[in-house]
């Protein structure tokens, strides 16, 4: 079994399909659709973190981020940051995430960032 991932997007179309595709490829996926994640991140101890940086058109996913990396529990795991938005590059180097995805991207591009955060990781 590959890396555990947290999936965390309010599109829950866009969960179960990432999370049907990585099952595939061996990876062990869980999903939270809601701004409420991060006990939910303590409890399930990913190896890795999928996030969407926009929740309901709302930058709250930004602001989750940014807290993400002031948890001592927390701070630890790897946070690949999705978005739709073409400034997702500028963000995610302004809240030191491990990597990013501008939405739509290919599997290939999300397999090959899963594998290098992962032999960064810790």
């Amino acid at each position: 079994m590959l890396a555990k991932v947290a999936v965390i997007d309010d599109n829950e179309e866009l969960t179960d399909v990432l999370a049907k595709i990585l099952t595939e490829a061996g990876y062990n996926v869980i999903t939270h659709n809601t701004v409420q994640f991060i006990n939910f991140l303590q409890a399930e101890k990913p190896d890795i973190v999928l996030l969407d940086i926009w929740f309901d058109q709302d930058d709250l996913g930004k602001q989750l981020a940014q807290a993400f990396h002031q948890h001592d529990e927390l701070r630890h795991i790897p946070v690949i940051l999705m978005s739709s938005d073409n400034e997702v590059a500028n963000y995610a180097d302004k809240v030191n995430a491990d990597a990013y995805l501008e939405k739509p991207f290919e599997m290939q591009e999300l397999f090959m960032l899963l594998k290098h955060v992962s032999k960064t990781a810790h």
